[in-house]
């Protein structure tokens, strides 16, 4: 029919839906996407966005009545600020005590909160975003970083088709950032044209990320090591990263 929109593919997945990957679904199929919240270890939602409510991009929603979310800083449950990134926690009646254990065998503390190992934040109205799942996040000195929010950033650079991050042990930070980059035109060789590009990449981003996100490493990649449903192969990547970084200490 004239005018009809054709979606060819949708892939679902359990990692947080971009805000502009939901305003070109919004678009292509004319209806409200609206997104929830939950995890193995939770009997139900633990958020959602109600039907008929103003959906905003990128949130998963609001706390089902009954249930409190909080996202707190590292090294303990300091309530991070609205906007600011941390690791999500929920309570509420979901949390069955006999459910299975949560992220690296986490069970709520005895004040009832479960450390999902997400990170997100809560926006002013309460609803919470998703920035990166559990497994993925890792620390810098004192800040989080969360790979997918490095990854918007790279991906912004026109001369990047692809990139993916991770973690680079560091005995004396924690872990650096390194990056992996796809270029949409790769010089040929590994010379001086393709680091001089490589440097500027990095600049650019650096430019853009907080002090605990600034990239130290970056390499070019034929492709990102990916699995079959389409996410980020970061797993296999980072034994990779860290078998690299023991052979580099120990030279």
């Amino acid at each position: 029919r004239t005018g009809a929109r054709r979606l060819s593919a949708l892939h679902v997945s359990g990692g947080a839906l971009e805000p502009d990957r939901a305003r070109r679904l919004r678009d292509a199929l004319r209806v409200p996407v609206l997104q929830g919240y939950g995890l193995t270890e939770v009997c139900t939602l633990s958020h959602h966005q109600p039907p008929g409510s103003r959906p905003g991009l990128g949130a998963v929603g609001v706390p089902l009545p009954g249930t409190e979310c909080r996202v707190v800083l590292p090294g303990g449950p300091r309530p991070a600020p609205v906007w600011s990134t941390g690791e999500v926690q929920i309570r509420g009646p979901q949390l069955s005590p006999t459910a299975p254990a949560g992220p690296a065998g986490a069970v709520p503390d005895a004040d009832g909160w479960l450390s999902t190992g997400d990170t997100g934040y809560l926006d002013a109205d309460g609803g919470l975003h998703l920035v990166d799942a559990s497994g993925s996040v890792f620390a810098c000195d004192d800040a989080l970083v969360a790979p997918a929010v490095v990854e918007r950033v790279i991906g912004q650079d026109p001369r990047v088709a692809d990139c993916i991050v991770a973690d680079w042990p560091d005995p004396a930070r924690g872990a650096l950032v390194w990056a992996g980059v796809v270029l949409r035109e790769r010089p040929p060789g590994d010379g001086r044209g393709l680091l001089d590009i490589l440097d500027s990449v990095a600049e650019q981003a650096n430019a853009r990320l907080g002090p605990g996100e600034q990239i130290r490493r970056l390499e070019a990649l034929d492709a990102v090591p990916r699995r079959p449903g389409g996410r980020p192969a970061r797993r296999e990547l980072r034994r990779r990263l860290h078998a690299l970084a023991a052979v580099e200490a120990a030279a």
